[in-house]
């Protein structure tokens, strides 16, 4: 989980979002904005994926600690 949150937290930070073309998916149809901006690009749709995978990861991380340090607290003052 470290290792997977620390390859994502990289992409993100050096831009290096999007997958080599054998590992893409097929494009969704554009979506621009009122002014004719592109909406969904293929570099916006991979940031936004590893950063909700990486939101994911960090929750899990932060549950496996809280329980963690509740089975110590509990061994702690209960042993």
């Amino acid at each position: 989980m470290q290792l997977r949150l620390e390859e994502i937290s990289r992409k993100l930070r050096t831009g290096d979002v999007v997958p080599p073309e054998n590992e893409r998916s097929p494009s969704p149809e554009p979506q621009y904005d009122r002014d004719g901006t592109r909406l969904n690009t293929r570099e916006k749709r991979y940031r936004k994926k590893l950063e909700e995978e990486r939101q994911q990861l960090i929750e899990q991380v932060g549950c496996f600690f809280f329980f963690f340090a509740l089975c110590v607290f509990t061994l702690c003052c209960f042993s």
